[in-house]
C-alpha cells in the first residue's frame, strides 16, 4: 500500500501574514492636451498618448489619440496604490510624458 502524496501547506491564517501599510488609492484623470508642437517633418499626422506613473518599473498610458493631431483628448483614468508616506512627503510626485 502507497503512503498518499503529503498536502500542500494551507494559506496562512490573517494572524499569520505580515501587517500591511496603510495605502490609499490615487486616481489620476488625464482629459486632454492642446497646442502640442508638430514634428519637425509633416510627413504623418500626430498619434499622441501619454504615459503616466509614479514608480518607474509601473508605467500606464492611455489611448493613442489618432484624430486630435495638436489637440488630443483621451480622458482616460488611472487609479494607483500609494502608501501613507507617499502624501507625507513633500517630494512625492507622480510623472506625466507625452
Amino acid at each position: 500500500m502507497r503512503n498518499p502524496a503529503p498536502l500542500p501547506p494551507s494559506a496562512p491564517t490573517p494572524s499569520q501574514q505580515p501587517p500591511q501599510k496603510p495605502s490609499h488609492l490615487l486616481e489620476i484623470n488625464l482629459i486632454s492636451a492642446q497646442n502640442l508642437k508638430q514634428p519637425s517633418t509633416n510627413l504623418r499626422r500626430l498619434q499622441t498618448y501619454v504615459v503616466v506613473y509614479i514608480d518607474s518599473n509601473f508605467k500606464l498610458r492611455t489611448r493613442v489619440d489618432h484624430v486630435g493631431a495638436e489637440n488630443p483628448t483621451w480622458n482616460d483614468k488611472f487609479i494607483f496604490r500609494v502608501s501613507d508616506d507617499f502624501f507625507r512627503r513633500e517630494t512625492s510626485a507622480f510623472t506625466v510624458k507625452f
